[in-house]
């Protein structure tokens, strides 16, 4: 049971980290934009050179979920409500 607990928080903590990791990218180059627009100017070339490199941070997570084996599943998850899964547990884990 800890280790089911475990395993749901860390799955958790890495959709997390990657928001958060979009949420410090996104303030950093807004910062680099506010402050160049102040002083030389933000241009084109680059701003598409730094939008390509956050976009390169981003690339493994999204292709990594491209590859995720979800296809064979064929709405073959059934999410039954908590009492009806008490009422099947013989107290093991697999009946929840």
């Amino acid at each position: 049971m800890l280790g089911a607990l475990a395993t749901v928080a860390i799955f958790f903590m890495h959709l997390l980290g990657l928001l958060f990791l979009a949420v410090l990218l996104g303030g950093e180059e807004l910062a680099v934009l506010w402050r160049l627009r102040r002083t030389t100017g933000a241009g084109w070339p680059h701003l598409r050179c730094r939008m390509v490199m956050g976009a390169i941070a981003f690339a493994p997570p999204f292709v990594l979920n491209l590859m995720a084996p979800l296809d064979h599943l064929d709405n073959g998850v059934i999410y039954h409500p908590i009492w009806r899964k008490t009422l099947q547990s013989d107290g093991a884990v697999s009946g929840l």
